[in-house]
């Protein structure tokens, strides 16, 4: 999605609490000391931080260093830029040095390295696992052993806790939050591991490894002592230390190991909440990486290590527990048996009612669709508050769309709309709802957001004065792609699709208006733009030429260098390298970025196949377009990067 204006002009600074490390790859992180957020920074992108001085804004940059020979990968620009901002490394104008209460770090009184570490937690497993193995548990069920699991899962939680303490120590790093919490179900003591971040990977995993290792050792514990209570309890610690869900060991374990490069994702609970069977399903469409395909066969493998371990309690202790809720022992056992019954129960039920609990969210999430929340909007109309004629003529005037107008049919258009005053915080337009109308703010501010991949909310742009929004669903009758919500009272223009073409009918124009709203359309059907808002569309159009070819032209020429990016308008064009035909392109292909990308001279020749005509950017106007929209840099470099590889093989 395309970011807001006010993103792109921004002349950002550095904060001024920062904590940097140099690891032996050249990786740089780098820690934001008062609140312990953190970064870290690949070789080719770390002068990029010495340009962040607030004398250029983030799209000067951006264009400075994509003509400089060692020209950074843009995917790269983007990432660090938005992951430096939101983690407060990177402080826009309008944030200055405020900052929230700092969050106190502490300093482990002993500890051990990473190496250390691994090797206890290897010992560890390998110790419970033999003694689990050679005195496997037989007791019955009773108050006392349930009691005994209990009190063992408070401790063997507090001590993974003490361990990883141990380690963040030993890596001289800080300890963040020590307290005692509910935070895995029981009471038990806690400490937030963030700052493993600065000790590197390794570290990271060795933390986790400790942590998931200390249950065994409690199970190794309960076979010595012959305490069945304990064993148990060590199975149900090690189920909640490797829960998939939030921040636990297990989750971080896999975090370290299968996050890509520098990039930090933070979706993978939300993933599993919101998301995970329609991720599931559908996969192959997501464009997950490998982290969060990671994440979610791990919370398969999890799963089914919850319903096997239940499976065995059951057939052990479920004879025992059922005859001492109805037989006749003492009243202690029968509460304790019930309560255990009850939690052997939910466990069983949890998943199935988890996957039925996505299916009929899904379910209503289809069906919301069809009431969309902009029909409520007609509650706020107020005829009172209705500006006259020549104010909403000049609002309208505001955007491309309308400002080839002139007065006499903007006013007409001002008569067809409606016109809303709504407070702040109201949502105007939802995500998936079905519905054409389109806005434009005539007063106030709102803020457009989507559902990221990971079930968060991902804001897109501020729309103030002049913005459109909804119309991208007027054009190609598509559910809304976006939520808009105002941020403060707010006056709405609304326009109606079906009378704003029956205007149009009544005005005989030349061209421009249809045309505009034509081409917004196709570009939307492009790849590269499908997630563009339709304002910022139409002012791209404006710099596209329409050129046409006849069937045999030369469009681009292999080993020759060119300056123009091209979108088949209709006709259909060949690529050709070393005469050898390689891929057809068609209406709403592209081609000729990667020279432009790269600057490098063409791969292969483009050769036209039939009549038709291509828009064509220039490459000034290219490298503009690159840099006000992070996802186009995104896909338009992967594509580039992806042809390149297969016209090499080929």
């Amino acid at each position: 999605m395309t970011p807001s204006h006010s993103f792109q002009i921004a002349r950002p600074t550095l904060s001024s609490h920062l904590e940097t490390r140099q690891l032996p790859d050249g990786l740089l992180l780098v820690k934001e000391t008062e609140r312990a957020r953190y970064l870290a920074v690949v070789p080719t992108l770390q002068p990029l931080l010495a340009r962040l001085d607030g004398s250029r804004s983030v799209g000067e940059v951006l264009r400075e260093m994509l003509v400089e020979p060692a020209r950074p990968s843009i995917r790269a620009f983007w990432d660090l830029i938005l992951s430096a901002t939101e983690s407060g490394i990177l402080l826009m104008p309008e944030q200055g040095e405020e900052r929230p209460p700092p969050l106190k770090g502490y300093r482990w009184p002993f500890g051990w390295g990473s190496g250390v570490a691994l090797a206890l937690s290897l010992l560890l497993v390998a110790g419970g696992i033999a003694a689990v193995m050679i005195r496997p548990p037989t007791a019955d069920f009773s108050a006392g052993l349930a009691l005994a699991a209990l009190v063992t899962v408070s401790l063997t939680v507090s001590v993974a806790h003490l361990l990883a303490g141990a380690v963040l120590r030993g890596n001289g790093r800080l300890v963040y939050r020590p307290r005692l919490s509910l935070r895995h179900g029981v009471p038990a003591f806690s400490v937030d591991r963030r700052d493993a971040f600065m000790a590197g990977r390794r570290a990271e995993a060795a933390i986790a490894m400790q942590m998931l290792a200390t249950p065994f050792a409690a199970a190794a514990a309960g076979v010595l002592l012959d305490k069945q209570g304990i064993i148990l309890g060590a199975a149900i610690a090690f189920l909640l230390l490797s829960l998939p869900l939030g921040d636990t060991p297990g989750h971080a374990l896999v975090y370290a190991v299968a996050r890509r490069g520098y990039q930090v994702p933070r979706c993978g609970s939300r993933l599993l909440k919101k998301h995970f069977l329609h991720r599931l399903f559908s996969w192959r469409d997501a464009e997950l990486d490998q982290y969060v395909l990671a994440y979610m066969a791990y919370a398969v493998l999890w799963l089914a290590l919850l319903l096997h371990g239940l499976a065995l309690f059951a057939e052990k202790q479920g004879n025992h527990l059922i005859a001492a809720l109805l037989g006749d022992a003492r009243p202690l056992d029968a509460v304790a048996a019930a309560v255990c019954l009850g939690l052997l129960l939910v466990a069983l039920l949890a998943p199935m009612l988890f996957q039925v609990w996505a299916l009929v969210n899904h379910l209503v999430e289809e069906i919301r669709g069809h009431f969309p929340v902009e029909s409520r909007l007609s509650l706020f109309a107020h005829a009172s508050s209705r500006p006259n004629r020549d104010e909403l003529a000049d609002t309208l005037r505001l955007t491309p769309i309308f400002s080839v107008l002139e007065k006499e049919k903007l006013h007409q258009l001002a008569d067809i709309c409606a016109f809303y005053t709504v407070p702040a915080q109201t949502l105007v337009i939802r995500e998936g709802d079905r519905c054409r109308n389109f806005f434009m703010i005539h007063d106030g501010v709102a803020e457009a957001f989507c559902t990221g991949i990971g079930g968060g909310l991902r804001p897109l742009r501020e729309l103030t004065r002049g913005d459109l929004f909804g119309e991208m669903a007027m054009l190609d009758g598509e559910r809304r792609a976006e939520s808009v919500r105002t941020r403060q009272t707010s006056s709405l223009i609304v326009i109606s699709p079906s009378q704003l073409d029956g205007l149009i009918a009544t005005w005989n124009l030349s061209e421009p208006l249809p045309h505009r709203l034509r081409l917004v359309t196709f570009l939307k059907r492009v790849t590269l733009f499908a997630d563009w808002p339709g304002e910022t569309l139409l002012k791209l159009a404006a710099s596209f030429k329409l050129q046409p070819f006849k069937a045999g032209d030369i469009l681009i020429r292999q080993g020759v260098s060119h300056d123009t990016f091209h979108v088949i308008y209709d006709g259909s064009v060949r690529v050709n390298r070393d005469g050898r035909r390689i891929v057809d392109l068609s209406e709403s292909d592209f081609f000729g970025e990667i020279s432009l990308l790269t600057d490098q001279p063409a791969n292969a020749d483009v050769i036209a196949e039939s009549p038709g005509h291509s828009l064509t950017l220039h490459k000034h106007d290219f490298q503009t377009f690159i840099t006000q929209s992070v996802a186009t840099g995104y896909v338009l470099e992967t594509i580039a990067e992806n042809r390149t590889r297969e016209t090499a093989r080929s």
